[in-house]
């Protein structure tokens, strides 16, 4: 079973709102399966948080358009998270399909790594989750985060 499940989703919510939690992200919940944790959260004041991948179709965009509190977490590109060179041709088109059908802010992740990526970007989405960059610069020193860090925040 779903280890949220087995734990109780009341429980769990109440759990994270009293540990200081603003959202959640809960991940392989389709937003036609998501109506207990959208009523807990909304019980408990947090944000839920949907997944949108290169591979949504229309229905799925606009499920999670209309179930998503906070923000939607869109997938720059199908596959294993990680680093990449280049981002996909065709993710200003997605993430332009996706707006058509929302104002909820998105947030973009995935693959993002590199101050090019956020200039290519910025403006179409409201922000930026970057996960193996900072890993990868953190095993090299906090200097290291630091510089990829501000690199992408003058991206902007």
């Amino acid at each position: 079973a779903n280890p949220l499940v087995a734990y109780g989703i009341d429980a769990f919510v109440e759990d994270a709102r009293a540990a200081g939690a603003d959202g959640l992200i809960v991940p392989d919940l389709p937003p036609e399966e998501a109506h207990m944790f959208a009523d807990a959260c909304a019980r408990e004041g947090l944000a839920l948080v949907f997944f949108l991948a290169p591979t949504s179709n229309d229905k799925r965009i606009e499920l999670s358009a209309k179930h998503a509190t906070g923000f939607i977490y869109v997938v720059a590109l199908t596959g294993i998270t990680g680093e990449r060179n280049e981002l996909p041709a065709d993710l200003k088109d997605f993430i332009g399909r996706i707006r058509a059908k929302t104002d909820t802010p998105l947030v973009l992740g995935f693959g993002i790594s590199q101050p090019e990526h956020v200039m290519q970007l910025h403006g179409l989405v409201n922000g930026f989750i970057v996960g193996s960059a900072l890993v990868r610069a953190g095993k090299q020193g906090t200097d290291h985060v630091r510089n990829l860090a501000e690199s992408l925040r003058n991206a902007l």
